[in-house]
C-alpha cells in the first residue's frame, strides 16, 4: 500500500519512509541543460505515462518515477541524462553504462545523450524495473 507524505506529497512504499522531504519543482531541474535533454525528458514521459499507477515527481537533484516503490529515477546531468532503475535480476545489455548491488537488489544506470538512443531496447529495460516496483 502506497503511502505519501503529508509534507511533500510524494509517493513511497511504506509508510514514514525516510526521504529528503520538501517540494521541488521538475523545470527547475533543467536549468542551464540543453534542448536536448528536455526533448529526452518529453520523450520518455510519453513513453511510460500510460503504465498503471505510474506517477512523477522531484526531489533535490532527480525526477522519480514511481507506481507502488520506485521505477526510476532520472537525474539531469550536464551532457546526458542518468536513468537507474532495480531489479533482482542480472541483466546483461549494451545500454547499461553501470551495474551494482544494494540491498539484495541491483541497480542500472543509463546514460542517454540524444533522443534518438531512446528506442525499444531502454523501454523494455525501464519496463523491467517497472516490473519490480509493481511486484
Amino acid at each position: 500500500m502506497a503511502w505519501y507524505c503529508p509534507k511533500c506529497e510524494r509517493k513511497f512504499g511504506k509508510p514514514n519512509q525516510n526521504h529528503m522531504c520538501g517540494k521541488y519543482d521538475i523545470d527547475k531541474l533543467f536549468d542551464g541543460k540543453s534542448d536536448e535533454h528536455l526533448l529526452i525528458f518529453d520523450k520518455l514521459i510519453v513513453g511510460v505515462i500510460d503504465w498503471p499507477e505510474m506517477e512523477i515527481s522531484a526531489s533535490v537533484n532527480t525526477i522519480i518515477f514511481t507506481s507502488k516503490t520506485t521505477c526510476f529515477v532520472v537525474r539531469p546531468m550536464s551532457k546526458c541524462m542518468d536513468v537507474k532503475f532495480y531489479s533482482d535480476k542480472i541483466i546483461d545489455s549494451s545500454q547499461i553504462f553501470k551495474t551494482g548491488e544494494y540491498s539484495g537488489k541491483y541497480y542500472y544506470h543509463i546514460r542517454i545523450s540524444k533522443v534518438e538512443e531512446m528506442q525499444e531496447t531502454f523501454f523494455n529495460l525501464l519496463k523491467i524495473g517497472y516490473n519490480y516496483s509493481m511486484r
